[in-house]
């Protein structure tokens, strides 16, 4: 409403942040802030695909000196929170939570603070004007299906008994695809400070087409069939 969230939503994020952070048992830590950031905090929102990303900022020096060790924690509980409630909608939008340390770098050319009532980044229509090359993004992401495809195939094959590479290669090459999906987009919003980048297009085409879901689930259930005795 005008430069304020909509006060049901405000309440309704600031109940969902609580209730996540009383989730798990730690010891109290200070909260810097609760922000909406991400396409719905900016002018290239879509009714279809776009959620609300409610990060939940904290100093992570504050719980352990060891931050890697914080990350992989919060990175872990967050996976469980939103898979366990995929179904909450905000207006129809899920909602995705996301524990952010405070010196973490966010690229965001939208933020607003669910806390505080206020813009920290206040989106401008300027910094969204990328340099995207459609011809470049459907030919990276044409290569990426062929080899995600490829990959099921050969995963498949081995698991008949008759293809020609280990549980562990195909395993290996599931990861390396998927780290290069990955810096694809990191490279690009690294070296920009618009989030509309060839490399960010690439990545969320593949998120939306299901094929970033389809090499999760090929990783996945390699991983648990190396593990598993029979």
């Amino acid at each position: 409403n005008g430069e304020k969230l909509n006060i049901l939503v405000r309440r309704k994020l600031l109940s969902i942040a609580r209730d996540f952070i009383y989730d798990f048992d730690i010891a109290d830590f200070q909260i810097e802030d609760v922000i909406m950031t991400g396409s719905l905090a900016n002018f290239n929102w879509d009714e279809k695909y776009s959620d609300i990303d409610l990060h939940i900022v904290v100093d992570f020096d504050d719980i352990n000196d060891d931050v890697e060790l914080v990350k992989e924690f919060f990175d872990a509980v967050k996976k469980k929170w939103n898979d366990t409630h995929n179904g909450i909608r905000i207006y129809g939008f899920p909602v995705e939570v996301y524990v952010q340390d405070v010196d973490e770098k966010h690229t965001s050319t939208g933020v607003y603070s669910v806390l505080y009532d206020e813009w920290v980044v206040e989106p401008n229509l300027e910094k969204l004007k990328g340099d995207v090359d459609n011809d470049e993004v459907q030919t990276e992401v044409a290569d990426f299906m062929n080899q995600i495809d490829d990959l099921e195939e050969t995963l498949l094959l081995t698991l008949d008994g008759i293809g020609d590479k280990s549980l562990e290669k195909i395993y290996d090459d599931a990861e390396a695809l998927f780290d290069r999906i990955k810096d694809t987009r990191r490279s690009s919003l690294g070296s920009s400070t618009t989030e509309i980048s060839t490399g960010n297009f690439i990545f969320k085409s593949l998120r939306r087409n299901g094929y970033l879901e389809k090499l999760n689930d090929i990783r996945t259930k390699i991983y648990d069939e190396i593990n598993s005795l029979k």
